[in-house]
């Protein structure tokens, strides 16, 4: 078993590292305490542990791709050290490198694969019909033309067209659309889609490798391809260094005729204090976001996001609470709201459709009592006939009523078509043929929302709202939040589009969404934040940052701290330039060798560390800028009308 753990520890990056580092700082502190009394200086332990690799990096980079990277000054002040018997000046730079190498493996580990999550929406395997019978199969064995039986509660395994039955269908994660779409015969349906109410059967369009969300699958990994990450500073200057160094270590040694003193100054100007100024920032900054609820999850995302000047919104789920909810209850006239409303919900009371259930926690919530015993009967696209008490309650869209002969008055018809253009869903109630009113739902803004935006557009953010809703829940939605530029009915495809062109013309979008149908945009943003809660795995695992509570306050937090780290990598790096320049200066005149150039390096490695480690308390004494939530009495932007019942 202890042969398996150590093959296991061997064969994971990270761990390895660990383990390569923790023996390699034991080698170095028994060759500083013990030095001559080993036959074998115990710092070749780091040497060949942390120095090997770096060597052998930097060789191959020349060699392959005729590439200068920052390992080159280290593999050439470890070999020019060795060259002079000092093991211990070698083993330490290499260790140094290698704790930096460490810390960004710790920061590359939390960034994810949201394609795995995004295929895992989908059911793994299906119901198809043949002659009349039910068969399960794999979702991959299915082709078009097979006819599929979806149940109540399930996931829709590919595309297709209804064929037999009426629904309700939540493809939320697909379209981002707000509220689920009624489906008849010859309605398209979408893989990844919720089936909401009745079983229903659909003819297959497309075999599973090519449907809705193995396109958006295609589509995240593709952008994840094209983002830039950012480019290490060590080895951006790399090769100029490299000429540098080499230029000032043989003028001293012409100068001085010393190996011993150019040695020591090519040890002193390792780019240690480059290597380590970004990662040690980087991890600062994410265990002060874990701490505010934000989930770092690319540290590469920190510095873009403190660069982004674009922020791109999804409605449904970030801006909005993502699931519908009664806004209002308007009575005919004469007929009193309590009534209405007791009598829309108990018809509502046995539905498993989602107006259903906002309507029952909204009667609950106002002490209505609901029956134990009522007859329903779903009627999919129009809404659903109850009897309760020898009383026939009917409660639907327009055309129900319609269809029963029920004539709405013209003042409720006028208060609910401006509902309608509003963005909001309209269900009218009927009880025994007496017209009571109807009832107003909508998916509600998020109460921060508005506030939040007004903050991040002081702070220099041009914000945009890209949504797969309709116009009109797009615009209702835009108007209340302060958001001037809307995109409705996007598909995951034109978000992506839209990305690409806003990005084009030299802006930086910061994405935020919570849908599968964000993924792609997520991962082709400059920077992505997901919503954690809401947030679907695809999204979650597509984006840079995750919001784990859902509260956008913490994006203006986030941003704010990555533009402090990067002023912090800056001053780091300055400091690390002159103190380089210091000690190569001792180091020239003799001051130390190169044990002790490697000691006066390394102190202002640790000094850069330092610094990078007071990320971790800024913004203790900024507390105060975070709202909080259960404190704001609303935003002034425009509501919808205040209920009447």
């Amino acid at each position: 078993m202890k042969g398996v753990l150590a093959i296991d520890v061997l064969k994971d990056d990270l761990k390895r590292s660990e383990l390569l580092c923790a023996v390699s700082v034991v080698a170095l502190i028994a060759s500083f305490l013990f030095d001559g009394r080993f036959t074998i200086d115990p710092a070749w332990v780091a040497v060949v542990l942390c120095g090997a690799p770096i060597i052998w990096k930097a060789f191959k980079g020349i060699v392959e791709q005729f590439d200068i990277t920052a390992d080159m000054l280290v593999a050439l002040a470890v070999i020019a050290s060795l060259g002079l018997g000092e093991y211990f000046a070698a083993g330490l730079v290499a260790l140094i490198m290698a704790l930096g190498g460490l810390l960004e493996e710790y920061s590359a580990s939390r960034s994810r694969d949201g394609i795995a999550a995004l295929t895992a929406q989908l059911p793994r395997t299906a119901r198809r019909i043949r002659e009349g019978r039910e068969e399960e199969v794999v979702v991959s064995a299915l082709a078009v033309g097979d006819t599929v039986r979806v149940p109540a509660g399930e996931t829709i395994p590919t595309d297709g067209t209804v064929a037999v039955g009426r629904t309700a269908v939540d493809q939320a994660v697909v379209t981002g659309e707000s509220l689920p779409v009624d489906k008849v015969p010859g309605d398209k349906v979408f893989s990844g889609s919720v089936n909401c109410m009745d079983a229903f059967d659909y003819r297959v369009d497309r075999p599973a490798a090519r449907s809705s969300m193995q396109q958006i699958a295609a589509m995240v990994s593709a952008a994840g391809t094209e983002k830039t990450h950012e480019v290490k500073l060590a080895d951006k200057w790399a090769s100029y260094l490299v000429v540098m160094v080499l230029g000032i270590t043989g003028l001293v040694y012409l100068i001085t005729r010393d190996p011993s003193r150019a040695v020591a100054v090519m040890v002193v100007f390792c780019p240690c204090a480059f290597v380590l100024a970004v990662p040690t920032a980087v991890i600062a900054a994410v265990g002060n976001l874990s701490r505010h609820r934000v989930m770092v999850q690319d540290s590469n995302g920190l510095a873009r996001l403190a660069a982004a000047d674009r922020l791109a919104f999804d409605k449904t789920g970030t801006l909005t609470e993502g699931r519908p909810e009664v806004l209002a209850v308007e009575p005919a006239a004469g007929v009193d709201g309590r009534e209405l409303l007791a009598a829309a919900a108990a018809a509502e009371s046995r539905s498993a459709h989602p107006l259903a259930k906002a309507l029952t926690v909204y009667a609950a919530a106002r002490q209505v009592e609901l029956p134990t015993e009522i007859v329903c009967e779903t009627i999919p696209g129009r809404g659903l006939s109850a009897v309760l008490n020898g009383r026939q309650i009917l409660v639907g869209n327009r055309k129900l009523l319609e269809e029963h002969g029920i004539a709405v008055p013209a003042a409720s018809v006028t208060a609910a078509d401006r509902q309608i253009n509003r963005g909001a869903t309209v269900s009218f109630t009927v009880a025994d043929g007496r017209y009571l009113g109807f009832i107003v739902f909508a998916d509600r803004v998020r109460p921060e929302s508005a506030k939040i935006i007004a903050g991040l557009r002081n702070d220099g953010f041009e914000c945009i709202l890209l949504t797969g809703d309709n116009q009109r829940a797009a615009s209702r939605v835009a108007e209340e939040v302060g958001i001037r530029q809307v995109r409705a009915g996007c598909t995951p495809a034109d978000k992506l589009t839209a990305i690409a062109e806003i990005q084009k013309e030299d802006h930086k979008v910061c994405m935020v969404g919570d849908g599968i149908n964000d993924a792609p945009a997520l991962k082709k943003a400059y920077v992505g934040v997901a919503m954690g809660r809401a947030g679907s795995g695809s999204a979650v695992g597509a984006a840079d940052l995750v919001l784990v509570g859902d509260d956008l306050n913490c994006l203006a937090y986030a941003r704010r701290l990555c533009r402090h780290m990067m002023k912090v990598i800056r001053g780091n790096i300055a400091f690390a330039i002159c103190w380089n320049a210091l000690g190569m200066g001792l180091a020239a005149f003799g001051v130390f060798g190169p044990v002790g150039g490697a000691i006066f390096h390394n102190i202002g490695s640790v000094a850069v560390v330092a610094c990078s480690a007071l990320i971790l308390i800024w913004g203790r004494e900024k507390a105060q800028h975070r709202t909080d939530i259960r404190g704001v009495s609303g935003n002034t932007a425009p509501q919808m009308p205040p209920e009447s019942a």
